[in-house]
């Protein structure tokens, strides 16, 4: 909680610091992610994505990747989406372990 509180401390604008649900990724070059959507029914809610890897870089692969978009995961940096959306990781390139958290929490509004 005091992460996803950090989060929003930065951006009050976009969700409720109230936390319905946290999960822990971790994916390396052997496992490949499959596309898929989150929260089909339930439209209050949204996701809150981040990469923990202090030493992930771009030749690692793993984009986040939604819709038509690829956004590169930087450590520490934090995506918010529509989790109704297809998502998944792009291809990861290396041994290391590549670790998320993703919070699921209510829109802002």
């Amino acid at each position: 909680m005091g992460l996803l509180m950090n989060i929003y401390g930065k951006r009050q604008d976009l969700f409720l610091p109230e936390c319905a649900f946290c999960g822990i990724s971790m994916k390396d070059e052997h496992r490949l992610d499959n596309t898929h959507t989150d929260h089909d029914t339930d439209l209050d809610y949204i996701k809150v994505f981040g990469l923990l890897n202090s030493d992930w870089g771009s030749q690692d692969g793993g984009l986040f990747l939604h819709g038509d978009k690829a956004i590169p995961m930087l450590p520490t940096t934090f995506v918010v989406f529509d989790p109704r959306i297809p998502h998944s990781a792009s291809k990861i390139t290396t041994h290391k372990k590549r670790i998320g958290i993703d919070f699921t929490v209510k829109k802002y509004g």
